[in-house]
């Protein structure tokens, strides 16, 4: 098959599956939250597609929306917490995206104790000089690729 055939095939796929919706479902979990609802943003990054945003429900996490096949960004969000981002998902047919888990975002400047918890630092944490923070066995800190952890106090 050449690349010509290929894409010509692609694209009459495409241009087939975009008189109809796909669904696209899945699950995202809100880190020491039950019952709460987080948003799940589709955006465009291809013609055929449309931007669209949805909810999760309340306990399970769950969300499921129709959208226009194409090519989407997917962000999922919930207020002081890190998003997390799905880029370039080819969503053609109905289709189930992977679990996802939201972790409260942490930057800046930190003291006292941190405990059990599960955070994402989404960008420099700092203890500063005469401040002490003491962090737990069991604390899991998720750090973004360019954040640091700059120690100045104890």
């Amino acid at each position: 098959m050449t690349k010509f055939s290929w894409w010509l095939g692609a694209g009459a796929l495409l241009l087939a599956s975009a008189a109809h919706g796909i669904t696209v479902d899945g699950y995202v979990r809100i880190w020491g939250f039950h019952d709460v609802r987080a948003w799940i943003h589709f955006h465009a990054q291809s013609p055929s597609a449309r931007s669209d945003s949805t909810r999760s429900d309340g306990w399970a996490g769950y969300f499921s929306i129709e959208l226009q096949p194409g090519v989407y960004d997917v962000v999922y969000s919930f207020a002081n917490f890190a998003p997390y981002r799905l880029p370039d998902q080819v969503l053609l047919f109905d289709t189930t995206l992977p679990p996802v888990e939201l972790y409260q975002a942490l930057s800046g400047p930190l003291s006292g104790d941190f405990g059990y918890d599960w955070v994402q630092i989404v960008d420099s944490i700092s203890v500063e000089a005469g401040q002490t923070l003491t962090i737990y066995p069991g604390a899991r800190l998720l750090f973004e690729p360019r954040a640091k952890f700059v120690v100045r106090g104890r």
